[in-house]
């Protein structure tokens, strides 16, 4: 940010990993809600957890309190095979492959 030629710099909020806790903890609820409910959304916030997930685990540089969690996985699993989707078998081999590297 630039006012009158002077470069001001924001400060970056400090990451808390408690805070990280709570939140991955509501993104999982909220998961199942939609899993629960049959909502047809359920695949795409569970695959948005989990990519979130992995993003904070690269930016850290593989903190493993950020690494996506085995539940987490699952839980996308559990919603492409409740989507009733036709290669939902697919979807849920590509999700394990990806779980396991």
């Amino acid at each position: 940010l630039s006012i009158e030629g002077h470069d001001m710099l924001i400060p970056k909020s400090k990451f808390s990993k408690a805070k990280w806790k709570k939140k991955r903890f509501l993104l999982l609820q909220d998961v199942k809600k939609l899993i629960r409910e049959k909502s047809p959304h359920a695949t795409k916030k569970a695959e948005e957890m989990v990519r979130r997930m992995l993003r904070l685990y690269e930016k850290s540089g593989g903190d493993d309190d950020l690494r996506p969690t085995l539940q987490a996985y699952n839980l996308w699993i559990h919603a492409i095979a409740k989507s009733r989707k036709a290669n939902a078998g697919q979807l849920a081999e590509r999700v394990l492959k990806q779980m396991q590297e």
